[in-house]
């Protein structure tokens, strides 16, 4: 799911203005899932290297 998101965010085919007014916590959310804070992206190949499922 992480992966996914993370494929919305950065093609820019989320609503960021929905997110913002119905979500709790979007905005930390979304800096994590864009490596802002671990310096991981939270992206489809770290998925993959979790899940072991490769691409």
């Amino acid at each position: 799911m992480m992966g996914i998101v993370h494929t919305l965010v950065v093609e820019g085919k989320h609503d960021r203005a929905f997110l913002e007014r119905y979500t709790s916590g979007w905005p930390i959310f979304e800096r994590y899932l864009l490596d802002e804070t671990d310096g991981q992206p939270e992206n489809a190949e770290w998925v993959a290297g979790l899940t072991g499922s490769g691409r």
